[in-house]
């Protein structure tokens, strides 16, 4: 249920509107006069909150494995699904929100996720960080990400080591040079 509160009076929050969304809401975003909410069995809600006294359902997509996290950057709404995947929905038009492109991540327990810029930070319950970069322009048929024909790239986070914690281990001349070429040799991937 997506339950909207008053902060006039920050002393004295007090609710004002409510629309039942399903057993199991898990995650809301707002822009504008929308608010997204993720329901674990009924995918991506769209309910107008122009009213916040009188909220209205007015469109939804329905993720096939469950919704977990939802996150609204430009015309895309991002939702995680339960089955590692995440979403890119077009809310062009809220009323009907339609899948334009999707990425499984190699990993497990999708949590949650941010998107911003070109970019989608996503966490997982093993612990990690995945960011990956959405080219909306690939999705209308421009240059493609790699290998895959999608437009997501996926840039792995390295995990930080506190200073102190570990000592860096020396790299022999040989690797360090072949790491060093090979990252020159990369080229940047852009959208």
């Amino acid at each position: 249920m997506l339950r909207i509160a008053s902060i006039a009076d920050p002393a004295n929050p007090h609710k004002v509107g409510f629309c039942p969304t399903g057993p199991a809401a898990v995650d809301v975003d707002v822009a504008g006069s929308y608010a997204y909410v993720t329901d674990w069995m009924n995918g991506l809600q769209v309910i107008s909150v122009v009213d916040p006294t009188q909220p209205e359902l007015v469109g939804y997509y329905r993720v096939p494995a469950g919704s977990h996290g939802v996150s609204q950057n430009g015309d895309f709404e991002f939702v995680t699904g339960y089955d590692t995947t995440v979403h890119a929905i077009s809310a062009v038009s809220p009323k009907t929100p339609v899948e334009v492109g999707h990425y499984r991540l190699p990993v497990l327990g999708v949590l949650r996720l941010e998107a911003v810029g070109d970019y989608v930070y996503v966490t997982n319950n093993e612990g990690g960080l995945r960011i990956l970069q959405y080219c909306a322009r690939s999705a209308g048929n421009a240059a493609r990400g790699p290998a895959t024909g999608e437009p997501w790239l996926d840039h792995r986070a390295r995990r930080a080591v506190p200073a102190g914690n570990r000592k860096p281990r020396p790299l022999r001349r040989r690797l360090a040079a072949r790491h060093q070429r090979a990252q020159g040799a990369r080229p940047e991937a852009r959208c």
